[in-house]
């Protein structure tokens, strides 16, 4: 979740269960065929961006919650 937290689905994966590791190695060998999993993390990174700059528009009042 740390490296990659824009892959939702592990969250619903058994923890007792799971290869984590084996997991994480066939999803960043195959990196370059998901492009899914590749847009995934770029809207996931603007998405983020997003919610940051909203936040330090708060904390500076230039924005309340009332404007969105």
């Amino acid at each position: 979740m740390e490296d990659m937290p824009w892959f939702f689905e592990v969250r619903e994966m058994e923890k007792s269960k799971t290869d984590w590791f084996l997991l994480y190695k066939n999803v960043k060998w195959s990196w370059g065929k998901t492009k899914g999993l590749n847009n995934r993390k770029r809207i996931w990174k603007d998405v983020n961006e997003i919610v940051n700059r909203i936040e330090k528009y708060r904390e500076s009042g230039d924005i309340s919650e009332e404007d969105y």
